[in-house]
């Protein structure tokens, strides 16, 4: 579902937000005079920042399933202290009925109509409880339309990601991340810029609230892994000849990705395919059908946000 955005109201006079007893606004000034800079003002609120311009327009940017988290007073196991709680949790899922509401909350914060704030970047994707060790799921990872994964990887994080021109694919351990029981894989695909859904009916917050719109999301999603290419670590490689054991570890190696020409990569794609609907349990399909079945699971049967929330 829905988590990162960035909005954009093009008009919205400084005086409201500086009389907005909710927002403590920030601004540089020189240490020597005490004069403020007043270009830029900034403020945060439950995980959200609120960016005013000199030309009056305001930004709002961050996780919304964060924000609703922070509503909700819902942390994670390792968010024991002040200081890692600010960071928010997001380890969770997120559905509809909890996007709609946090939408509404957060314009009633700055009083304005969720049409008013338009789209300037969006991220979306689900968490996904996977049967396997996730940073065994993560370390199959190889490629992206053709460019390979990069990895970050420290005591409490592990994520891996493919950056194109307008647009990053990400794959994360939330496990690991937050201390969580079961093995979470987010998978996720962050627009910065929106010219890649500018077909879309997604160009407001009011948009996201629409089930038919999200429905749109959901099929880019499930392109985007679709153009992953995953290594099946549960293909059972004693039931393979030598010939098919030596082809295999080839096609286990990054590197031999990187040096296949683009027009060649079908016919071992469609080699890795057949080890793994042969030999393994399709791993690549499991992740799939779980994204699908996740992405229809979170819109549905959804309360009134009355039954949702009590302030």
């Amino acid at each position: 579902m829905i988590d990162y955005f960035k909005v954009e109201i093009p008009f919205y006079p400084r005086i409201d937000l500086l009389n907005n007893q909710k927002l403590d606004f920030k601004a540089d000034y020189s240490l020597s005079t005490g004069e403020t800079f007043d270009t830029k003002m900034v403020a945060e609120c439950n995980g959200m920042k609120f960016i005013s311009t000199s030309s009056e327009r305001l930004f709002v940017q961050g996780s919304i399933h964060k924000y609703y988290n922070f509503l909700k007073k819902e942390y994670a196991p390792n968010q024991f202290s002040e200081q890692k709680r600010k960071k928010g949790f997001n380890g969770n899922t997120f559905n509809l009925t909890q996007l709609k509401y946090s939408i509404n909350h957060l314009c009633d914060l700055i009083k304005i109509k969720p049409l008013e704030a338009i789209l300037r970047g969006l991220e979306y994707g689900l968490n996904i409880d996977i049967e396997n060790d996730s940073q065994e799921f993560l370390d199959a990872l190889i490629n992206h339309k053709q460019i390979s994964f990069s990895s970050i990887k420290d005591i409490d994080q592990y994520f891996r990601q493919v950056k194109h021109q307008r647009y990053i694919i990400k794959c994360y351990d939330k496990q690991i991340q937050y201390e969580l029981e079961n093995s979470i894989i987010r998978f996720e695909n962050k627009q910065m810029k929106m010219f890649d859904l500018k077909n879309l009916s997604i160009k407001t917050l009011e948009n996201l609230m629409n089930i038919n719109n999200l429905e749109e999301l959901k099929f880019l999603l499930l392109k985007k892994w679709d153009e992953v290419l995953l290594f099946d670590y549960t293909i059972k490689k004693r039931h393979l000849n030598e010939v098919q054991k030596n082809q295999l570890k080839d096609l286990s190696n990054p590197r031999m990705w990187q040096k296949i020409k683009s027009n060649h990569t079908h016919r071992y794609k469609m080699r890795l395919k057949s080890f793994s609907e042969n030999y393994g349990t399709n791993i690549h399909r499991e992740f799939k059908n779980k994204l699908n079945n996740q992405w229809d699971l979170q819109n549905k049967n959804c309360v009134t946000f009355n039954r949702l929330f009590k302030e």
